[in-house]
């Protein structure tokens, strides 16, 4: 009789657990078929140097090797291989936002897809700080009927971008649904990142404050250690 209630308990948790992922799936098709394609006017920096003011449909996709844009009017694509960063400007130039290229850290030195993150802050210690994240869209905002950028993240919490000035790689933060292992999470992703993010810091782990981490946001406990370190 145990057992068999048992049973009955993990179907019922696995029924709910299936319907949930059900659920997610079905919303991220319904956001992404009922979006309408939008073009905006955006100027591309290419790696080479060179600059150009195109149309970028939004909404856009990491996952696409491609950038889907207007020339003149006709439809084309660029291959992101080729794209150092884009801006775009909103509301008659009110909000200015930069997208810039990278790719994912690799412990095994694999080359990534190029991928873009929106800058949110490039700090004092030359760390840019971006949100990475599967796909961003333009929106209108309810309150203030102003266009607003949109993204969904890469494991469905928020995911921040760090890398440094004029160097490809990016490195992956998340922050922690819960405060459970979130010490170890950022010693453990510190050190990881340590030679490559943060090569003159060494000890950078010593300065991280972890007692307080789950108070704080994720760039703000490793941009305050890094810090401290290069102060120490």
């Amino acid at each position: 009789m145990v057992n068999t209630s048992i049973r009955y308990i993990f179907d019922f948790l696995t029924f709910i657990f299936d319907m949930k992922k059900l659920l997610l799936v079905f919303a991220f098709l319904t956001t992404f078929t009922t979006w309408a394609a939008d073009y905006r006017s955006c100027e591309i920096t290419y790696e080479d140097g060179r600059t150009e003011t195109v149309e970028v449909q939004f909404p856009f996709a990491n996952d696409n090797p491609n950038l889907r844009i207007k020339r003149n009017g006709k439809r084309a694509s660029i291959d992101k291989d080729l794209i150092k960063f884009f801006t775009l400007s909103l509301n008659d130039g009110e909000n200015d936002y930069l997208f810039l290229g990278g790719r994912q850290f690799s412990k095994k030195k694999k080359k990534r897809r190029k991928i873009f993150t929106l800058v949110e802050e490039v700090h004092e210690t030359g760390i840019i700080i971006g949100n990475l994240g599967l796909s961003y869209d333009i929106a209108r905002d309810k309150d203030t009927s102003k266009d607003i950028i949109v993204f969904t993240y890469m494991q469905l919490y928020r995911t921040y971008s760090f890398s440094r000035i004029n160097e490809e790689p990016f490195y992956t933060f998340f922050v922690p649904e819960s405060s459970i292992g979130i010490k170890a999470y950022y010693r453990k992703t510190v050190q990881k990142y340590q030679k490559g993010l943060f090569p003159d810091c060494p000890n950078i782990v010593d300065h991280l404050d972890l007692e307080n981490a789950k108070k704080k946001e994720v760039d703000t406990v490793i941009l305050e250690a890094y810090k401290k370190c290069l102060n120490q």
